[in-house]
């Protein structure tokens, strides 16, 4: 499945992830870019049995999962 969402432009992407990971339901993979780059993200992705697969950024020191 594939899903998208059209926000303002002050709204960082982060702010809508859960939100996609919920409608999408069921997938393999969470794929997305550099700015889906979070923690609690990748924890919301794995909680619905994702994988995630985002980018790392150049700031980004570890992830705990």
């Amino acid at each position: 499945p594939i899903d998208f969402k059209i926000t303002r432009g002050d709204v960082h992407d982060s702010q809508v992830a859960k939100q996609l990971i919920d409608i999408v339901g069921e997938a393999t993979y969470l794929i997305a870019g550099k700015g889906y780059d979070a923690e609690h993200i990748r924890i919301c992705a794995k909680n619905k049995n994702m994988i995630p697969i985002i980018p790392l950024r150049s700031n980004t020191e570890f992830f705990l999962c």
